[in-house]
């Protein structure tokens, strides 16, 4: 019996009690209802083909103990579905994974970590070269991404998740986009994964497709902001010790992951062949690997991977005074870090126009160092809600001015003017430190009175 696996290191979680719905409701638990996979530190599911039997898949998540030597492996079944699967990805923006029916380039399914599971239709693209899907990832757009299950190809494609079609004989159906340009190169990739640190999708050379001296290299396949093209394609160093060719190893890793585990700011990129099932290192820079350890024994496997980034976020807000009058200018510096490892991506700021001020009562402007981003241009009025990206080191500063009306309620808040920002990183960034990532300023508004008598300025930080 032909068993493959799929292997995620995905940690199965209920918040409060409650389940997600595919179509984005909460709700107590009805029949039918989706409970999301939820991202672990260190991931990826594998499935499990054809087992029990030769008509199901079984959903794995496999733990790695690093402290033992070699590896210790862990297996722990989630759910089974009455189809056998291949092109398996996790998608980080709903929380569930994707599948392409094995030998279909139209049936795919959305499954949820209860073993419920929605079955899509695609439409192929008349370009496509392939029948059908093997290699599959996701980003953080809802967008699938696919290599064809032919020996070789020099196509990606993808599927935007959120975009079914509205009209025609083909509504509720999603469309199977070839990307442009193509590889520069045939290659034969059994799996890819996509690395939210540098939007870029890798994969391992080879799995029965004869791209002669070129067998276990890795694949490295740039993405436009807007993951929509290929900005460019390339392959890194031959493994030392290998020759590239089919008769050195099967390198077919159809079940990769990216791990953010220090070697690099882009990471590096696990990957478990279905040759002797064995668990691999491959730097994304230099294309080097290692073993690790014996994985599962299975004939084959597939992996969707759940990418990972651990960044400290610093936030700061601090003003230039130590009270207000009514009638007067405060002028706030919001800043922004990022203390690392990691790149942060489309992570929101949130900076709320206080109790009592007119939205039209405050300016900002926002400014950059090095390649960090922000959807703010030029000045702006009202509250920040702001999306940013920075890599470690660089940072976001927000200058912000707030004029305290001359009708101010003193009352208001306790006579306390008080002005929060927030930084809310997006689902696939854990912050080991939460404590840093708010602050806010408070002063004291008095009335104005006679200098013979001042009232006592009062600035308050977090």
């Amino acid at each position: 019996m032909n068993k493959i696996k799929v292997f995620l290191l995905l940690t199965v979680m209920i918040t409060g009690g409650q389940y997600f719905d595919v179509f984005g409701q909460t709700q107590g638990q009805p029949t039918g209802a989706k409970l999301s996979f939820v991202c672990s530190t260190f991931g990826m599911v594998v499935t499990h083909n054809a087992y029990p039997d030769a008509t199901h898949t079984t959903f794995s998540r496999i733990t790695f103990n690093s402290a033992t030597s070699p590896w210790t492996v862990v297996d722990h079944p989630i759910c089974t579905i009455p189809y056998i699967v291949n092109a398996t990805a996790y998608n980080p923006a709903d929380g569930f994974i994707y599948a392409f029916v094995v030998s279909s380039s139209t049936q795919f399914l959305r499954i949820d970590s209860l073993g419920n599971f929605d079955v899509l239709t695609a439409v192929a693209d008349p370009d496509a070269q392939g029948s059908a899907y093997k290699g599959a990832c996701c980003n953080t757009n809802n967008f699938l991404y696919l290599t064809a299950n032919g020996a070789t190809d020099n196509q990606i494609f993808y599927i935007d998740l959120s975009a079914p079609l509205t009209t025609g004989t083909n509504a509720g159906k999603y469309p199977i986009i070839t990307m442009t340009p193509n590889l520069s190169f045939q290659t034969g990739l059994p799996d890819i994964v996509w690395n939210p640190a540098n939007n870029t999708i890798y994969g391992v050379e080879g799995g029965g497709a004869t791209v002669n001296g070129q067998n276990g290299k890795v694949v490295k396949i740039a993405l436009s902001a807007d993951g929509k093209t290929i900005t460019s394609s390339s392959r890194l160093a031959l493994p030392t010790g290998t020759t590239g060719n089919d008769t050195d190893a099967n390198y077919s890793f159809a079940g990769v992951y990216i791990n953010f585990d220090g070697s690099s700011n882009i990471g590096s990129m696990y990957g478990i062949s279905n040759n002797d099932f064995s668990l691999w290192n491959y730097s994304l820079e230099t294309g080097q690997r290692t073993h690790i350890t014996k994985a599962m024994a299975v004939t084959a496997n597939d992996a969707a991977s759940c990418p990972y980034l651990q960044s400290d976020i610093s936030v700061t807000k601090r003003d230039s005074l130590i009270g207000l009058w009514p009638g007067e200018k405060a002028h706030y510096t919001v800043v922004v870090s990022n203390l690392g490892p990691a790149i942060v991506y489309n992570m929101n700021i949130v900076d709320s126009v206080p109790a009592g001020i007119p939205p039209t009562n405050i300016t900002y402007t926002a400014a950059v160092t090095g390649g960090a981003t922000t959807m703010v241009v030029g000045q702006q009025n009202g509250a920040i809600n702001d999306i940013i990206s920075l890599s470690p080191g660089e940072t976001v500063t927000y200058r912000v001015d707030l004029i305290v009306p001359s009708n101010y309620d003193k009352s208001t808040n306790g006579g306390l003017l008080v002005n929060k920002v927030r930084a809310i990183p997006d689902k696939l960034t854990v912050d080991p430190n939460l404590l840093n990532n708010s602050d806010y300023d408070a002063d004291r508004v008095a009335l104005p009175i006679l200098p013979v008598n001042p009232d006592v300025r009062i600035d308050i930080h977090k």
